[in-house]
C-alpha cells in the first residue's frame, strides 16, 4: 500500500526495476454529513498523468468507502534523467472536470548520477565536470558504493 504522502523511490534497489503499487483513495466527509449522503456517493473518476514512466488504469469508481487502484512506476524508462524526477496522478471527477483534481497522488523518483571514479580509501567520488554560476544551486544524487 502507498503511504499517505505518495510514491517515493530513491534507494538503489528501488530504482533498478519497475515497481507496482496499490494506491488507496478514501473520501472524507464533513462532520454534519448524513449516512444517506455518504452511501449515495458514486463518483466516476478519470486518472491523468503526463509522465510516460507511470502506468495505470484511466478510469476509477469512488464510493463512500476506500478504493484502490494499481500503479506501475518504471525507473528505467528513457524519459527519466539522473536527479529528482517528479510527477503526480490527478484524480478528476468525470462529471465536473472543470473543477480540477479531486486529489493528487505525488510520485518522485530519484536517480543517482554516474560517478567517474570512486576512491575507497578517502571515500571521495569524482563526478563529471560541471560549470556552476554564482548563486546557482546544484544538487547531485549519488548512490553509495
Amino acid at each position: 500500500m502507498v503511504p499517505a504522502r505518495g510514491i517515493y523511490l530513491r534507494e538503489p534497489h528501488e530504482v533498478t526495476n519497475a515497481a507496482h503499487f496499490n494506491v488507496q483513495i478514501t473520501p472524507h466527509f464533513h462532520r454534519e454529513a448524513k449516512a444517506e449522503q455518504k452511501v449515495e456517493l458514486e463518483m466516476q473518476c478519470l486518472l491523468e498523468c503526463d509522465a510516460p514512466w507511470v502506468d495505470f488504469n484511466r478510469n476509477f469508481f469512488l464510493f463512500h468507502g476506500a478504493r484502490t487502484f494499481k500503479v506501475k512506476v518504471d525507473p528505467a524508462h528513457p524519459a527519466l534523467r539522473p536527479g529528482a524526477n517528479f510527477t503526480h496522478i490527478r484524480v478528476i471527477d468525470s462529471k465536473c472536470p472543470q473543477l480540477g483534481p479531486v486529489c493528487r497522488v505525488p510520485i518522485t523518483v530519484v536517480l543517482p548520477d554516474t560517478a567517474e571514479s570512486f576512491d575507497a580509501v578517502s571515500g571521495e567520488i569524482q563526478l563529471l565536470p560541471m560549470k556552476i554560476e554564482a548563486a546557482q544551486s546544484v544538487r547531485k544524487f549519488c548512490s553509495h558504493p
